[in-house]
């Protein structure tokens, strides 16, 4: 029961292709690839308040929800709890910077080995964590409008989904899949910490 093209089941949760009535696709990093344009913003605004980021801590926090970010850093950096004003301007600040520079480079590509998997799971009958409004305009800028829209009623964010206990499964080792340095090695980081992480080419067993 292993998966194709790379994917990986992520956790205990496993549901055979027999079972499926749906499927859920993340749209940062998964379906679209923002990640380098929001690192971007996380760069330039970082410094103005005091803080840093890295190529790798930027991977390391990827999937927590941004306020949490911001606090996270923030202790550690400077050994203090961030007010709620702090993060409230910190994460304005990076809002205005990511739309910058959005409008400077252009809106993320789609990541084709995974629209691949998108559009045959619509094909087949078979039905993201972030901000809707950022979800939504990416999706029309990338072109996947027609798979991910509110007629469909197929959009779900964080806030949406959060206790859905899926199957995960994680799409970055695909062959296809644009990866960088540090995104390899925040993996490497999680999987030696992560003892629920299935090892690279390990088939995933049902509970």
């Amino acid at each position: 029961m292993s998966l194709p093209d790379g994917q990986r089941t992520i956790g205990p949760h496993f549901v055979a292709d027999a079972d499926l009535a749906g499927l859920l696709f993340d749209c940062d990093g998964t379906l679209i690839d923002t990640m380098p344009l929001f690192y971007h913003s996380w760069a330039e605004v970082c410094p103005q308040h005091g803080l840093s980021m890295s190529e790798d801590d930027f991977y390391g926090f990827a999937g927590k929800p941004l306020p949490d970010i911001v606090r996270e850093m923030h202790r550690a950096q400077k050994g203090t709890d961030a007010t709620d004003a702090f993060v409230a301007a910190f994460l304005a600040e990076k809002k205005r910077a990511h739309l910058q520079a959005e409008e400077k480079i252009g809106a993320p590509a789609p990541i084709a080995c995974v629209v691949a998997l998108a559009r045959g799971a619509l094909a087949r009958g078979e039905a993201a964590n972030r901000l809707r409004e950022h979800v939504e305009r990416h999706l029309e800028s990338a072109g996947l409008a027609d798979i991910f829209n509110s007629r469909l009623g197929n959009v779900v964010c964080a806030a949406e989904a959060h206790a859905a206990g899926c199957h995960v499964v994680d799409v970055t080792s695909m062959a296809g899949y644009p990866s960088c340095d540090g995104l390899r090695r925040a993996k490497q980081a999680a999987e030696a910490s992560r003892a629920w992480l299935s090892p690279p080419g390990a088939a995933a067993v049902p509970p």
